[in-house]
C-alpha cells in the first residue's frame, strides 16, 4: 500500500539510526501520551479497509499529560516551533532533520459564552480525556485517535487497530463509507458552519454518502453558511474548490444546488443552469479534465458576473487553487459562449484539422500557454457536450505556431527578400509579411521551415497587399 509518507520516510531511514530524530519517543519518555489524530488516521484506515491509496497529507498529533510549555522546551532542539492562537494549546512544529511539519495540540474543550456561533472559548488542558477532546470534532470518521509510540508508528502505512481510540464508531462508518456528525448534527454545524461544505467535500473526494440525519440537517440549516460570509469567505471558497476537485463531485453537484447551498454561496442557478452544470461535471468522469476547467464549468452560468464572484470569494487566496490561473479561469468563462456561437453559426458537428487550427488562432493569446487553451476546450466540450473530437485534433495540433513571433524567417531575412523583390522597403512591411506567412503556415500551404518559407514568399510576394 503506497502513500506519500513512504518516500519521505525513506529519506531519513537511510541514517544509521533515526532515534535521535524521534521526538515522539522523547515526549513519551517525559510522561506524555501521544496520539495521531485527524485525516492521517482516517485515510490510513480507509486505505487499510478499502485497499485504496489515499495520500497522507498532514500529520496532526495530540499530546496528553504535558503542558504546552514543556512540549515546546522538549522540541526546541529539533527545529522551529510556532505557537498558534491565544492559549489554544496548539503549536506548529517544523522538524529540521526530517523537513516535515507537524501540528501538535493538547486536548481541548469548547465552552459556550453566548448565543452565536462565535460565542465560545477553547480551553486547552493536558489532562482532558481523549474521548472528550474527540467529542467536539465534526464527524465520526474524523474523531478517531491512534496511540503511537514512535515515528515508525506515525509514518507506517498501516495502523495497529488495538491502539485505536474510537468512541463514536468512526471505523464502522469508514467501512460503510458514511459521513456522520459526532453527536447533535445541528450543534456541530452551528459551532462551525464551514463543516456543511466540508461534509460534502469529503464525500466528493472519498466517495462517501451522508448519513440521513446529517443530510436533513444540512438541508434544513444551510442558512448557517451565511453567518460566516462576512469575514470568512476564503474558508467557504476553499472548501468549494476542493469539493469541485473531488473525483466524485459528479455525484454531489446537483445536491449542492438543489439543496440551496449554492444560493448561500451566491451561486443562484435556475433549473436549466443546474442541468447544464450537472451533466457537464458528470461527463468529466470519462474525460481527463484539469481542475481549472471543472471550476469554470461550475461558474459558467454566472457569465459576466463570474469575475466579481471570483474577486469576492478571494479565489486567488485559496491554497489549493494556483493563483496564476485566475486570469485563465475568467477568460475561459468569457470565451465558452463565443466558441459555442462560432461553432453553431458554422453548423459544425466535427472539426477538421484546418478548423481546429483556426479555432486555436481565435482563442489563443500570447500570455496563455497550450494547456490554458486545452482547459478552455475541455470546458466547452464538457459544458455543451459537443465536439469530442476536438481534443485529439488539438493534441495533434499543439505544436503549430500560435503567433507571428514563431515564424521561422527573421525580420532581417524578410526585409532582404522584400528589398530584392518589391519596391516596398519600409520596416513596417516586415509585420505585414510575417502575418501573411503565419496565415500560409496555419492553412498548410507551407511548412514553418526557413528555406521553404523563403521560396514560398519569393514565389508569391506579388500577391501580398503592402498597402494595408
Amino acid at each position: 500500500m503506497l502513500i506519500c509518507s513512504i518516500n519521505f520516510y525513506s529519506d531519513y531511514s537511510m541514517e544509521s539510526s533515526h532515534h535521535s530524530a524521534d521526538f515522539i519517543q522523547l515526549l513519551i519518555s517525559n510522561g506524555a501520551e501521544v496520539y495521531a489524530v485527524g485525516g492521517a488516521v482516517r485515510d490510513k484506515l480507509f486505505n487499510q479497509i478499502h485497499k485504496t491509496v489515499l495520500k497522507i497529507k498532514d500529520y496532526d498529533l495530540l499530546v496528553r499529560c504535558l503542558e504546552i510549555s514543556q512540549i515546546m522546551t522538549l522540541l526546541k532542539p529539533y527545529g522551529k516551533i510556532k505557537e498558534v492562537g491565544d492559549a489554544f494549546g496548539i503549536i506548529v512544529f517544523h522538524h529540521r532533520k526530517l523537513n516535515e511539519i507537524f501540528e501538535i495540540a493538547l486536548p481541548r474543550i469548547e465552552r459556550s459564552t453566548g448565543h452565536t456561533y462565535k460565542d465560545f472559548v477553547i480551553e486547552a488542558n493536558p489532562h482532558v480525556s481523549l474521548e472528550l477532546d474527540l467529542s467536539r470534532r465534526d464527524s465520526t470518521i474524523n474523531a478517531i485517535a491512534h496511540r503511537i509510540f514512535s515515528l515508525d508508528d506515525l509514518f507506517s502505512s498501516t495502523i495497529d487497530e488495538k491502539f485505536l481510540c474510537d468512541p463514536f464508531c468512526g471505523r464502522d462508518d469508514i467501512t460503510k463509507k458514511v459521513w456522520k456528525t459526532v453527536g447533535d448534527a445541528y450543534k456541530r454545524f452551528y459551532e462551525d458552519p464551514t463543516r456543511i461544505l466540508r461534509a460534502i467535500r469529503q464525500c466528493s473526494t472519498m466517495d462517501l454518502t451522508l448519513d440521513d440525519l446529517t443530510m436533513r440537517t444540512i438541508i434544513d440549516d444551510k442558512i448557517l453558511l451565511k453567518n460566516i460570509k462576512d469575514n470568512s469567505l476564503t474558508r467557504l471558497s476553499s472548501e468549494l474548490v476542493k469539493m469541485i476537485m473531488g473525483d466524485y463531485f459528479g455525484k454531489w453537484v446537483r445536491f449542492l444546488f438543489e439543496s440551496g447551498i449554492g444560493s448561500c454561496l451566491d451561486l443562484e442557478y435556475n433549473d436549466t443552469d443546474i442541468d447544464f452544470v450537472s451533466d457537464a461535471i458528470s461527463r468529466i468522469q470519462h474525460h481527463d479534465v484539469h481542475y481549472v476547467s471543472k471550476i469554470a464549468i461550475v461558474l459558467l452560468p454566472l457569465g459576466i458576473f463570474a469575475k466579481a464572484w471570483i474577486t469576492k470569494y478571494q479565489l486567488s487566496a485559496v491554497q489549493s487553487f494556483d493563483a496564476k490561473y485566475i486570469d485563465t479561469l475568467i477568460k475561459i468563462i468569457n470565451l465558452v459562449p463565443e466558441i459555442k456561437s462560432m461553432l453553431e453559426h458554422g453548423g459544425l458537428t466535427n472539426l477538421t484539422q484546418l478548423q481546429m487550427r483556426q479555432l486555436i488562432q481565435n482563442i489563443q493569446q500570447p500570455q496563455y500557454d497550450f494547456y490554458a487553451t486545452k482547459f478552455l476546450l475541455d470546458t466547452y466540450i464538457c459544458y455543451h457536450n459537443h465536439g469530442h473530437d476536438m481534443i485529439p485534433l488539438f493534441d495533434v495540433e499543439k505544436d503549430i505556431i500560435l503567433g507571428t513571433q514563431f515564424v521561422a524567417l527573421t525580420g532581417p531575412q524578410i526585409l532582404t527578400i522584400i528589398k530584392e523583390n518589391t519596391k516596398f522597403t519600409h520596416p513596417k512591411n516586415i509585420g505585414i509579411v510575417k502575418q501573411w506567412l503565419f496565415n500560409q503556415i496555419t492553412n498548410s500551404f507551407v511548412d514553418n521551415v526557413a528555406l521553404d518559407l523563403e521560396t514560398h514568399l519569393i514565389a508569391n510576394i506579388d500577391t501580398i497587399d503592402f498597402t494595408t
